[in-house]
């Protein structure tokens, strides 16, 4: 097993040995964004001397020695781009040899308390994992796949469009497989649990948690914009039908609002052609992918986001971590914002709901400073650190129930 780095407390561990060890499965990549991200940061968090984390993933695109936990990878585990390269030519196959190398680590292993999965596996791992008898809590990082099947595809055809957002029936099914197989399911917000105890999965299964985020990324004083007359909304994310980028664009129209919208993703291709008019409005600012969040939040003065399927968005963590008051769908507020305390929260998908917000926003100033001041006060409480301690109790606990 090639493991790339030892977690911090290597050598403490030697002292005392482990009295829980969580094995950690995820059919992604760790990476430096998106899910992968996620994994990263919540295995270093809940990873200590007398919880050791041992994450195994196809591909670690952070490169070696980079992750603060053990890690086994199906690649080099030594040189990222030939991984890159190799997940890109074959990731079914790498994701089965993580899986490989994670089964046989397993059994080695003779007991080791609990397992976590993240991310896509396969059937055949989860059916390993229940067969013999092994706990699992299972990370439920989006939407249960059908709630979320539902609410994209009537998105999608109230406007006409072909549904694009890619889950098929088969895919819920097989979700629907591994969900019943799973000893608890971590759920990173309230729309999660309820996506799936709509459709029957007990509510005595379903661990209420959060996401988090990382202070030293938005460390800094730098602006990425100059300032503007009226006040600028920053939307962060893939601008596309699923994270309600139309309710937005239009919302915008209707609202007439001085200032300017700023969008920090790349734009489905439907949204950039429905909504060409509007994307090439001098108030509108689209920029395509950023590297810079950190400078465009210092550079705004509110984060909106009428997504319509998530599961926990990292990004209303670190607009809110970052000062801004919040403008947010239900989903979009995930674990986090309080309508009314950070920001608004708008339940509802008409754009002249949202219209209608954006419109006061001029008059709201005082609002807004109160708002800035309660997300960064709550914020703290949302650090990766404070959230793996939180997870990694809930996981102890799942452990040591009879």
């Amino acid at each position: 097993m090639t493991v790339e780095r030892e977690s911090p407390a290597a050598g403490e561990r030697a002292a005392e040995p482990p009295d829980r060890r969580l094995f950690v499965i995820s059919g992604q990549p760790l990476h430096t964004a998106g899910p992968g991200y996620t994994l990263t940061r919540l295995a270093e968090a809940m990873n200590q001397p007398s919880f050791r984390c041992h994450v195994f993933a196809p591909i670690n695109r952070w490169g070696a020695g980079v992750v603060g936990v053990d890690v086994s990878v199906a690649g080099t585990a030594w040189n990222v781009f030939v991984d890159r390269a190799l997940f890109t030519a074959a990731p079914k196959a790498m994701i089965a040899r993580a899986e490989e190398k994670f089964r046989r680590a397993l059994e080695r292993s003779g007991a080791p308390g609990i397992v976590y999965t993240f991310g896509e596996i396969s059937l055949e791992t989860s059916a390993f994992l229940h067969d013999r008898g092994y706990k699992v809590v299972r990370e439920k990082y989006a939407c249960g796949k059908r709630f979320a099947q539902e609410i994209l595809t009537a998105a999608y055809e109230g406007l006409g469009l072909a549904p694009a957002h890619g889950i098929t029936d088969a895919m819920v099914k097989k979700e629907a497989a591994e969900l019943e197989m799973a000893d608890a399911v971590f759920c990173p917000s309230p729309m999660v649990t309820q996506s799936l105890t709509k459709f029957g999965i007990a509510n005595g299964r379903l661990l209420p948690t959060s996401y988090g985020w990382e202070p030293r990324r938005f460390d800094g004083e730098a602006r990425a914009l100059p300032p503007a007359e009226g006040p600028t909304l920053i939307f962060a994310g893939f601008v596309c039908v699923g994270k309600g980028a139309h309710i937005l664009l239009e919302a915008w129209e209707r609202a007439k609002s001085p200032g300017r919208l700023v969008l920090a993703g790349s734009i489905e291709p439907a949204i950039r052609e429905r909504y060409a008019h509007i994307l090439s409005r001098k108030d509108v600012l689209a920029l395509g992918f950023r590297n810079d969040l950190p400078a465009l939040f210092r550079s705004s003065d509110w984060f909106i986001f009428p997504t319509l399927a998530e599961g926990g968005p990292l990004v209303t963590y670190e607009a809110a971590a970052s000062g801004l008051p919040l403008i947010l769908s239900r989903m979009g507020a995930g674990a986090f914002a309080r309508d009314g305390v950070d920001g608004v929260v708008i339940d509802s998908q008409d754009p002249d709901a949202w219209a209608s917000v954006i419109a006061a926003l001029p008059s709201r100033t005082a609002e807004r400073e109160a708002f800035a001041r309660n997300a960064v006060e709550h914020a703290a409480d949302f650090t990766w650190e404070l959230v793996g301690a939180r997870r990694r109790e809930q996981i102890r606990r799942l452990a040591d129930a009879r």
